[in-house]
């Protein structure tokens, strides 16, 4: 029954098959009482609900995108604050008169202030523990 309600607005804009695509999907979406309404409705009234409908969805739609996007910065926070933990534990660990004697060592150490991407970081960390490991 949808189906046919659907039909129905589609016969008043009377556009060609590949345009109606997008609308039917628009129209698709709304409910039986709804889908009445717009089929005793002009041609103009019609495409105005639809551009208004499409509006809507767009904004959803942008509206999802923010919120996938916190999340994704939330978590590089995380993980940033967790590689800036570690790196604060291992200066922390390091005396003066041993990054002295191992300044390979040391120069990483220094690196690590000036990479601003996490993965990096951890990257030259890595480096460090595999420097530390195998001296």
């Amino acid at each position: 029954m949808l189906h046919t309600q659907v039909n129905n607005v589609l016969k008043v804009l009377d556009f060609p098959d590949n345009q109606e695509k997008d609308f039917r999907k628009i129209l698709e979406k709304q409910d039986s009482t709804t889908l009445k309404d717009l089929a005793t409705k002009s041609q103009e009234d019609i495409l105005m609900f639809l551009v208004t409908e499409k509006q809507k969805i767009a904004t959803v739609e942008k509206s999802d995108m923010s919120k996938v996007e916190s999340e994704e910065t939330a978590k590089q926070n995380t993980e940033t604050q967790r590689i800036n933990q570690q790196i604060a534990k291992i200066k922390s660990a390091f005396p003066t008169d041993i990054l002295n004697a191992h300044p390979d060592i040391a120069n990483k150490l220094n690196s690590l202030d000036t990479i601003t991407d996490p993965s990096e970081k951890n990257k030259v960390l890595k480096e460090i523990l595999a420097t530390l490991k195998n001296p």
